[in-house]
């Protein structure tokens, strides 16, 4: 056992590899009574407690609580990876999409992306609209409530 033992490292005799090293000290142990011919058969060997020693069981502890830490962090690393995949994935089905109409409609997509664009990058500034005919000011309905709804909270809340 101690043979064994000297030769598997700890994390390896308390964890993954415990039933190879449990088969091999059995191998050993049946080869040794062959050889002085017991007539003993070895069916098992259990490993009832397996603990690192004492002067050095909280490093190990330290160590443990390590090696979950990193499996954490490779599993959060893991799972945004699959979320950037899966956006970038998103993007290119849109992408292929908008290439398939642009290819069908070249002017119409271009107008139509164009307008797209514009709406996001003006949708929040004051807006005047100039066309072929002359400048039209922009009448920001949305706006024109607001003052209404105001004026009659002021007047709820004076009463």
């Amino acid at each position: 056992m101690r043979e064994a033992m000297s030769r598997t490292k700890l994390t390896d005799a308390i964890g993954p590899q415990r039933a190879q090293i449990a088969a091999a000290v059995r191998n050993r142990i049946q080869d040794v009574l062959d050889s002085y011919q017991s007539g003993i058969t070895i069916t098992g060997v259990l490993f009832s407690k397996v603990d690192p020693p004492a002067a050095v069981e909280q490093a190990f502890k330290d160590v443990s609580a390590a090696q979950q830490d990193a499996q954490t962090y490779i599993n959060q690393a893991n799972a945004y990876r699959q979320q950037l995949v899966s956006k970038a994935q998103g993007e290119t089905a849109r992408f292929n999409a908008v290439y398939e109409q642009y290819r069908l409609a070249p002017e119409v997509t271009r107008r139509r992306l164009y307008l797209e664009t514009m709406e996001q990058v003006l949708s929040g500034m004051d807006k005047t609209i100039v066309e072929a005919s002359g400048v039209v000011p922009y009448l920001p309905l949305d706006q024109a409530t607001k003052p209404a709804a105001a004026a009659a909270a002021a007047t709820t809340n004076a009463q």
